[in-house]
């Protein structure tokens, strides 16, 4: 018989083109990225489009969902901000229900931020918890902010930052 012909030896790699350079991810991102994927909670399979049954409200799930938005919003507070304006229907087979416009919706389900969620909804209601965004009906759009509605955040603005409330500039002019 004949000897078998010896292994090719690995070739180098070639250098990485610009391209390739130029949409790496960096370092820490990637870390980022690996460490959240390790500390996600369990897979749940994804909600079903129909729940098998409906969402049931009860001041214990509240509770747990106040302090889930507490925590997500010691964590990233625009998330948190978020999940504030949305609208709580209710738990199903292990399935939070949140109803929300399709704005808030991308950002909720966007992959870390969903892991987020995930993990403190565990944390709060002691079990692995799935979430599913549902779209708003007109009645439960939320109602545009007045004036005194916000009096209240601007004050703490102010004083936060030790400013003080200047009038609006006239026609062609600025405030400096």
């Amino acid at each position: 018989p004949a000897p078998a012909a010896p292994a090719a030896a690995p070739r180098p790699s070639a250098p990485p083109r610009a391209s390739a350079v130029a949409v790496a991810r960096p370092p820490v991102a990637a870390a980022l990225v690996a460490a959240a994927r390790v500390a996600a909670p369990p897979a749940l399979p994804a909600p079903a489009v129909a729940l098998e049954e409906a969402p049931l409200l009860d001041e214990g799930i509240e509770s747990c969902w106040k302090t889930t938005v507490a925590a997500v919003n010691a964590r990233k507070r625009m998330l948190g901000a978020f999940l504030e304006e949305s609208r709580l229907a209710g738990v199903a087979d292990n399935v939070l229900v949140l109803a929300m416009d399709d704005l808030h919706r991308a950002v909720v389900d966007a992959g870390e931020y969903r892991v987020i969620v995930r993990e403190e909804l565990a944390r709060a209601f002691g079990r692995p918890m799935d979430l599913k965004c549902v779209p708003l009906d007109a009645t439960q759009r939320p109602r545009i902010a007045s004036e005194s509605d916000v009096k209240p955040m601007i004050d703490r603005a102010i004083e936060f930052f030790d400013g003080e409330v200047l009038p609006p500039p006239g026609r062609g002019e600025r405030n400096t």
